[in-house]
């Protein structure tokens, strides 16, 4: 019968060289994935950027009010709403005219709807 005798020697040598080998594969897959976290991100990013506070860097979009609701400022302003003279119901009357001006804009830019066959 023949039968091979492994060292010590050996066996230290063949497990150092197997998880040395695997740390290389487990290294270059975590860098894989952070290169493409980082282009997902940066493709969200480009997709959809985020408008944020002056004052205090609060996530302002999909906000009806251009105010945060963390620390009272308006957009591109960094004082609190009250500073500044003016109350909520006269920012939302402003807001309302600004949609109705543009909704106005946009329906007289559109071209006219085409008259269907008969």
């Amino acid at each position: 019968m023949l039968t091979a005798a492994i060292t010590r020697t050996e066996l230290a040598t063949w497990l150092a060289q197997g998880l040395a080998g695997g740390l290389v594969v487990l290294l270059l897959t975590a860098r894989w994935w952070r290169k493409v976290y980082l282009r997902r991100k940066k493709r969200r990013e480009r997709a959809a950027p985020r408008i944020r506070c002056d004052n205090c860097g609060y996530d302002l979009s999909g906000q009806e009010l251009p105010r945060c609701p963390e620390c009272g400022a308006l957009r591109g302003f960094r004082v609190p709403l009250n500073e500044l003279g003016l109350t909520e119901q006269e920012i939302r009357e402003g807001v309302e005219r600004m949609k109705q001006t543009r909704a106005a804009r946009d329906a007289a830019e559109s071209p006219p709807d085409a008259t269907p066959r008969t």
